[in-house]
């Protein structure tokens, strides 16, 4: 399945890492959560899934400065 979401859509970015193997090699799952919506965007098996949501909640947050900038 493949879901596409804008920047500003996301409300939220958590990660988890389940088990010995995904602990040791540093793969997990990243959860999503978007504004105006109750689904939820999973991204599983990511290696390094804390790295994503630090790039994601940067990118959110860049965000309204970059808009700030252009106006």
């Amino acid at each position: 399945t493949v879901s596409e979401a804008e920047i500003g859509q996301i409300m939220d970015v958590n990660y988890s890492i389940h088990g010995f193997l995904p602990t040791l090699l540093g793969y997990g799952t990243c959860t999503i959560e978007l504004a105006g919506s109750q689904s939820l965007i999973r991204v599983k098996r990511v290696r390094h899934p804390q790295r994503l949501q630090e790039l994601l909640l940067e990118l959110k947050h860049a965000r309204p400065q970059e808009a700030r900038q252009e106006g």
